[in-house]
């Protein structure tokens, strides 16, 4: 949960000074920070993580405070000893010709993205089904949508998407990789309650059976899809912040070049409303974002239910007096 959410605010947040800003108050809350601050120290190393992320990926966009030349020396003479071929930011997530970028590149970098989204989704159900096989919950580890079954109808869909995008087509054999996991999922329960040698099979009949096991396959496909779709808005997010951060920058530069005395002066005011406005402002969003992501796409395929179950209050009448 901590190296995901590192990672994935890192890349929605990416900014040198910004993320020094995280890191500084990271150690501002931290156990030698000070004393007024005391109440803030569970939030330090998450600060200081997320601030190191951002940083990081701030030096692979080249942006500094929404700056966008300071690293453009060292970075173009980084890459120029390195490969041959100086560039002015290893990653360009704004579409422009100025800044040498595409939308070819940006559609990488969202692919980039929902390859995470796979990783962390699998990452949750292989959790899920050894917890299911360690409970002892055969059925569950084998055929349900989070089991074995699911995991591997998600794994060879991608299989095929990936096959698509590179230039192959779909095959006869994959209706055959699609449909095992599907039927496995349909007709888990009852082959299950065969195999155990409980009876009935169909426990609550066939009507029941068929119907569960249609909308199990419908919500398998669905929530398989939107949750590896949901991982397009970490590059959305990456994206508004470059935006944002390229619309601060060049409004300053237009004042600065203002010819008044107050033009100097109203660029940095410019500078710093709008870096605080994203760093508080986007900086909450693009947490709770995080947070979503996890809940949604990595909890729920491992959750398990503990507690009381609820049951309503309710009235009963009693035996009649004699």
């Amino acid at each position: 949960m901590a190296f995901f959410f590192t990672l994935l605010f890192g890349i929605m947040f990416g900014d040198v000074g910004q993320g020094f800003v995280l890191l500084l108050a990271g150690f501002l809350t931290g156990k030698r920070g000070p004393r007024a601050l005391k109440g803030f120290r569970k939030y330090s190393m998450p600060l200081i993580s997320v601030g190191i992320s951002s940083m990081i990926m701030g030096l692979v966009t080249g942006s500094v405070f929404t700056n966008e030349h300071l690293l453009t020396g060292p970075t173009r003479a980084i890459t120029g000893f390195l490969t041959g071929h100086p560039v002015d930011r290893l990653l360009t997530l704004m579409p422009l010709a100025e800044h040498g970028g595409s939308v070819t590149k940006l559609f990488y970098f969202f692919a980039f993205t929902v390859a995470i989204g796979v990783i962390l989704i699998s990452t949750g159900l292989g959790l899920n089904i050894i917890n299911l096989f360690i409970r002892k919950k055969y059925e569950g580890a084998l055929f349900s949508r989070t089991g074995l079954s699911g995991l591997v109808l998600f794994w060879y869909a991608i299989f095929i998407a990936l096959r698509c995008v590179l230039g192959g087509r779909f095959m006869w054999f994959d209706f055959l990789g699609l449909f095992v996991p599907l039927f496995c999922i349909f007709f888990g329960p009852p082959v299950w309650r065969l195999i155990s040698g409980e009876r009935p099979v169909l426990e609550h009949g066939f009507m029941v059976f068929a119907m569960e096991g249609f909308v199990s396959i419908l919500e398998t496909a669905s929530t398989y899809i939107s949750n590896t779709v949901s991982f397009l808005r970490v590059g959305a997010f990456a994206l508004s912040h470059a935006v944002l951060s390229y619309i601060v920058f060049r409004f300053a530069e237009e004042i600065a070049a203002v010819r008044f005395p107050l033009g100097s002066a109203g660029s940095l005011l410019i500078l710093l409303i709008g870096n605080t406005v994203i760093i508080l402002l986007e900086g909450m969003i693009v947490a709770i974002q995080v947070v979503r992501l996890q809940y949604y796409e990595f909890f729920s395929k491992f959750f398990v239910e503990t507690g009381v179950e609820f049951v309503p209050f309710r009235f009963t009448k009693g035996a009649p007096e004699k």
